[in-house]
């Protein structure tokens, strides 16, 4: 069985982010092709601020952001966002964040009433825009990022 880090899954760690979505994007084999695995996605709320993943390549860190909620049913979307790092010394060319960001979109955005392990369903992933090009200088890396609105239902089993 792959190593995977302290990015909160398959440690038993409290999670933000759906199973479902984690094991979309970790398992599927054009993300894998892109060197994108359970070892290289981390929920953003899991890092250090200062010190970014060790990863010699693309890595993913996903973020769940506001909730809107309807006044009539008392629940909404969710806003959630999937950014692509590099290290900037290996390329400072967005060409693979890009390509892995098309990936996610196509990945995620057909999801719908998909329940994961931990009981949570997805009801559905729509896309909401993507950032510009971004540098970080405290990790030093090179990223985008997409965001999507979900709605999910935590009670669906």
């Amino acid at each position: 069985m792959e190593s995977v880090p302290s990015n909160g899954y398959g440690s038993g760690e409290h999670r933000v982010m759906p199973i479902a979505i984690f094991e979309a994007i970790t398992a599927h084999p054009d993300l894998n092709a892109l060197g994108i695995t359970p070892a290289t996605v981390f929920e953003a709320e899991s890092l250090n601020a200062d010190n970014r993943p060790n990863v010699d390549a693309h890595f993913v860190t996903v973020r769940f952001l506001e909730q809107t909620i309807s006044a009539v049913v008392r629940r909404g979307p969710r806003a959630m966002e999937v950014a692509v790092h590099v290290d900037w010394t290996l390329t400072r060319d967005y060409t693979g964040i890009n390509r892995i960001l098309n990936r996610v979109d196509a990945v995620l955005v057909p999801f719908e009433q998909v329940t994961g392990s931990d009981g949570i369903r997805v009801a559905c992933i729509r896309p909401m825009g993507r950032s510009r090009n971004l540098t970080d200088p405290g990790w030093r890396t090179i990223s985008r990022y997409a965001t999507y609105s979900v709605l999910t239902d935590e009670s669906a089993t």
